[in-house]
């Protein structure tokens, strides 16, 4: 009886915890995603050179090219990349008045830094949230 009792609440904790994990997971791969921009955002002032960055949906990547033919193709070649964790994905880029969706779209980072305005919307089972690059002040935050 007592076993019973206990395997029952362990199955409701458990199952909790499944959903837990999975806003953790979203919260995370946002903040991981701000880190990213910024790093680009800093790589570029630094080297003093224009770089994009280039969102690949379809595939859950995102990377930092140093010139717009390296975004031609279907695999990458970047400086640096960021991984979206399984269940986590990329569902639309929206820049300025545009809502993007699809195979891949570029932002640009001038050699000063400046970069286009833009949101980046991530979704999982459990919710979605959106980081929000401000193009004014370069800043990168995360919104639920």
């Amino acid at each position: 009886m007592v076993i019973t009792i206990l395997s029952i609440l362990f199955g409701i904790v458990f199952v909790g915890m499944n959903g837990a994990t999975d806003n953790e997971r979203l919260a995370s791969s946002a903040r991981g995603l701000c880190s990213f921009v910024t790093d680009a955002r800093n790589t570029a002032i630094c080297g003093q050179k224009r770089l994009y960055i280039v969102y690949l949906p379809e595939q859950g990547e995102v990377g930092v090219c140093d010139s717009l033919s390296k975004t031609d193709s279907a695999e990458i070649t970047v400086l640096k990349k960021f991984k979206l964790p399984d269940g986590v994905r990329i569902s639309e880029v929206d820049i300025g008045d545009t809502k993007k969706s699809g195979d891949k779209v570029v932002v640009e980072i001038s050699s000063q830094g400046d970069i286009q305005q833009h949101s980046v919307s991530l979704k999982n089972k459990s919710g979605s949230m959106t980081v929000t690059v401000d193009g004014v002040l370069g800043t990168v935050r995360v919104e639920e």
